[in-house]
């Protein structure tokens, strides 16, 4: 059993995604930064899409009441076991009794928690992945207590899993043509892959915000399907990038389509950070 001292800013358990239910209007939910998270699982010897913490901003402290092993990814922060210092991306064997605490984040902006053999709870339609409405909790809270699974029957799916622990500090957002890029004027298009733009401060796990706006005269649509990654432009030039809880039709423009590289750092990007587009030709 693992009590939540202090449940940080916004703490969530997050899975692989809940696939399958996209027809009935069920986004895919899952780890913000699937590289980071399944990092983590693969390195504490789980199934890469097993359940994980996912926690942004500030961190939580954890009190652990049984032994178990622990792998920290994704965003950097100073990591303290019961006081000692520990390293992100190194499998920590955790006594019972201990108290696991971090620093405020420095780097990126969201980190996970692999646990060996994973977390036992709540699943809802395939998933453990918490969201409004399909689970009973949105999120983890002060004295919740998390129990982990006693055996894990899945094995790692790769025999080596590159990962690099720093790529948040990029800034290159890879993204393909939308289906309604073509419609744009030239000089929204310029706009769009000359400028740099800023993450604004209201960005959640539905999407991802930005603060400037594009000029020019944009298409209106009708509803349309949309993923996460799909970047939609709005008729008052507002630019919303979906995320993993994204919905499933939109009627905004979608000029842009994000790379799974490009979902995975555009979740650690934080408040004010700058970012620029950079257009990929599929198959490439």
């Amino acid at each position: 059993m693992i009590e939540v001292l202090k449940p940080g800013l916004y703490t969530t358990l997050q899975d692989g995604g809940r696939y399958g239910f996209r027809s009935i209007g069920v986004p895919l939910s899952g780890f913000m930064d699937r590289a980071s998270a399944q990092y983590a699982n693969y390195l504490v010897g789980n199934d890469i899409n097993e359940c994980a913490l996912e926690f942004v901003g500030i961190p939580p402290m954890l009190r652990f009441n049984v032994a178990t092993q622990i792998v920290i990814a994704g965003s950097s922060q100073s990591i303290l076991l019961d006081g000692i210092s520990r390293n992100r991306g190194e499998v920590i064997m955790v006594e019972k009794g201990a108290i696991l605490s971090f620093s405020s984040i420095k780097a990126g902006w969201r980190g996970y928690i692999a646990f060996k053999n994973g977390i036992d709870s709540q699943v809802s339609l395939n998933s453990q992945s918490q969201y409004k409405g399909i689970t009973e909790r949105l999120k983890i809270e002060k004295n919740d207590v998390l129990s982990l699974k006693l055996e894990n029957f899945n094995s790692r799916v790769f025999k080596k899993y590159k990962y690099n622990s720093n790529f948040y500090n990029l800034n290159i957002v890879e993204v393909y043509k939308g289906p309604e890029f073509e419609f744009l004027s030239q000089e929204v298009k310029r706009q769009l892959l000359e400028s740099t733009f800023t993450i604004s401060p209201s960005s959640y796990r539905m999407a991802t915000l930005i603060e400037e706006n594009i000029n020019g005269k944009i298409l209106d649509i009708i509803t349309a399907p949309v993923q996460p990654g799909t970047i939609q432009l709005t008729p008052s030039g507002k630019l919303i990038i979906l995320m993993r809880d994204a919905q499933t039709s939109g009627g905004y423009s979608r000029v842009f389509q994000c790379s799974e590289n490009a979902i995975n750092l555009l979740s650690q990007k934080r408040p004010k950070e700058q970012i620029i587009f950079k257009l990929k030709s599929y198959g490439i």
